[in-house]
């Protein structure tokens, strides 16, 4: 998972695997409060924030 996500945080490169997607979309999910509903509006303007592939693949979020 380490050559998925740098010590910074960045998601280097999209997952393959099952596993591997749970463990980055898990990453991803810390971005937002537990138990708060957003809209997509919202969604979309946090992983746009996000640099490298998670915001170019926003459909598997």
């Amino acid at each position: 998972m380490t050559a998925l996500i740098d010590p910074d945080g960045i998601i280097t490169r999209w997952p393959r695997n099952a596993a591997d997607k749970d463990a980055v979309l898990n990453h991803l999910a810390a971005r937002f409060e537990r138990g708060r509903c957003y809209s997509e509006g919202e969604v979309n303007a946090i992983l746009k924030e996000l640099p490298g592939p998670a915001r170019q693949r926003q459909s598997d979020v």
